[in-house]
């Protein structure tokens, strides 16, 4: 009865967006295009008895459906038979494209509605495109740990992502160049009748696990790269969330710019997801996630005082204890300066931590200028190539550590005086016992 409606029913098109790659790297281009599924037959008061008889019948199968029936992530919903039935001819057209559906075609769509119902858990996709970032042509994905991958989008992957009747409410937050990047994955969900027995795979372990890739690409080289956000959906159909999508937005602001991967990035890459994966000492968590604050922030200011907050929490950390407070810039200073081994090269990284701590000092009493030159070690700098500078020995400061994050070696007893003295001095002060 549905069907034959479905074939009387007047047919309105819907628009949908292609993306297509454009020429000489010019990004993807949206083109509109029609389908003919037909939204009126949803809205037709002559639904309503076969999908009572749906209704009850579903319902003595599944009584379990009668309550809330959901994911976490996708959420919880309560059915009943016009939506059993929108889904079921949905799913129809879905595949075969045409009302004129065989019997057989009818026996395949119902039998998945039945498989999918008994189902205890649902399969889910994720994709969350990475702003900035452009795999170049020697390097076509990287394989991470769970069964997820960092590649570029297809064309096709595009269009599911970006195209669509959306278009025509709201700009798209299409792809800018044709080999921006996405980390592709998949997760599974338990099926539950209440939100209190279940909860979110995609925010309690996918979110770390790309929070982690963003990490160490902030950690690997300077530019504007972050997740612009996780779309995810179901493989299969189910009824109470078969084709939902869910698009969780990243709250953090990216700034336009180009963040370029290649293979020669490939092995450092690896060697610091690695190093973050095995956790992280709170002083060099804080050190990474100064380091990612600083490569969003737009003002040089802001972004200077990050850099030497994260380098603070590594070359100060017993900074609370008193007999350290009058003399923290000297201490921050040469213990950055100690981590080289030429003695010419530790006096100039001395000069450059002296006077990045003085900046920084500056900032914070409100006395920094936002044009004005800035010395750092034996150059005048302006502000903006100061806060790079100040990124710069961050990350090098992290990369020297990372190798034993989760209990770094500047926690020994003595560690400092080491460095500068030898392998015969220790310091009973500086044991905290960290």
């Amino acid at each position: 009865m549905a069907l034959s409606m479905a074939k009387d029913a007047p047919l309105e098109p819907e628009s949908h967006v292609r993306w297509e790659r454009g020429a000489n790297g010019r990004g993807w281009m949206g083109t509109t295009q029609s389908d003919v599924p037909s939204p009126k037959l949803f809205r037709l008061a002559e639904l309503d008895e076969p999908a009572s008889r749906i209704e009850v019948a579903f319902f003595s199968a599944f009584p379990n459906y009668r309550e809330l029936y959901g994911a976490a992530t996708f959420g919880w919903s309560r059915l009943d038979g016009r939506q059993l039935l929108h889904g079921l001819l949905h799913d129809g057209w879905n595949r075969f494209r045409t009302w004129d559906w065989k019997p057989e075609d009818l026996a395949i769509v119902v039998r998945d509605l039945i498989d999918a119902c008994k189902q205890t858990s649902v399969k889910c996709w994720f994709a969350a495109p990475l702003l900035n970032l452009r795999l170049q042509t020697d390097l076509e994905r990287i394989e991470l740990i769970g069964g997820m991958e960092l590649r570029a989008l297809t064309d096709e992957e595009a269009t599911s992502l970006y195209g669509g009747p959306s278009f025509l409410l709201r700009p798209p937050h299409h792809p800018s160049h044709p080999q921006q990047a996405a980390v592709f994955g998949c997760f599974t969900e338990d099926l539950s009748q209440a939100e209190s027995k279940s909860s979110s795979v995609l925010y309690d372990k996918v979110w770390p696990e790309l929070d982690r890739i963003v990490s160490t690409l902030r950690i690997l080289k300077a530019g504007p790269v972050g997740i612009e956000g996780v779309h995810a959906g179901t493989k299969s159909g189910h009824p109470s969330i078969g084709s939902i999508i869910c698009v969780a937005r990243t709250k953090e602001y990216i700034p336009s710019g180009t963040y370029d991967l290649g293979r020669a990035d490939l092995d450092q890459f690896e060697q610091i997801i690695n190093w973050l994966s095995g956790g992280l000492h709170e002083s060099l968590r804080v050190a990474c996630g100064r380091l990612s604050s600083a490569s969003l922030r737009r003002d040089p200011a802001d972004r200077l005082l990050d850099a030497v907050i994260g380098m603070e929490s590594i070359l100060l950390r017993e900074v609370g204890k008193d007999i350290y407070r009058g003399e923290m810039r000297y201490r921050f200073a040469v213990r950055y300066a100690s981590l080289a081994e030429d003695v010419a090269e530790r006096h100039r990284r001395f000069q450059i931590a002296r006077h990045l701590y003085d900046e920084r000092s500056t900032i914070v009493h409100g006395s920094a200028s936002p044009e004005s030159p800035v010395r750092i070690g034996d150059e005048k700098l302006h502000p903006v190539d100061a806060a790079n500078r100040a990124c710069e020995a961050l990350r090098e400061l992290i990369m020297s550590f990372l190798p034993s994050a989760n209990r770094p070696e500047f926690l020994s007893s003595g560690y400092w005086d080491r460095r500068l003295f030898g392998d015969g001095a220790a310091s009973a002060d500086e044991a905290d016992g960290a």
